[in-house]
């Protein structure tokens, strides 16, 4: 259910669909449930409820920090850097993102 998935595509050698249609292993990750919970470390010592989050199981570049329609936060994990360095910023741009001042 969480981890690496694999997905097989027809792309060509730049990335583009090729007319030999060449088939290539494409990785796809996905967030760990432990991932998740150090998310919900972070937003719970915030006070948000867990109900009042959005986390896309696939992170995605950029990534990114938004208020959807419904009034729920949508967390969206940066895919081109690692876990640990995006979750380092994770709690400041959080704070940013919602007003408060570091540290508490």
């Amino acid at each position: 259910m969480f981890g690496r998935a694999c997905r097989l595509g027809s792309v060509g050698a730049r990335g583009r669909e090729s007319s030999k249609n060449r088939q290539v292993l494409v990785m796809t990750r996905t967030l760990t449930l432990a991932e998740i919970e150090r998310i919900f470390q972070i937003t719970d010592a915030l006070g948000l409820s867990r109900e009042a989050l959005v986390i896309p199981l696939r992170p995605q570049h950029p990534g990114s920090l938004t208020r959807r329609k419904d009034g729920r936060l949508e967390i969206v994990v940066e895919a081109e850097t690692s876990f640990d360095g995006w979750l380092q910023a994770f709690e400041a741009e959080l704070r940013r993102f919602l007003g408060s001042p570091a540290g508490g």
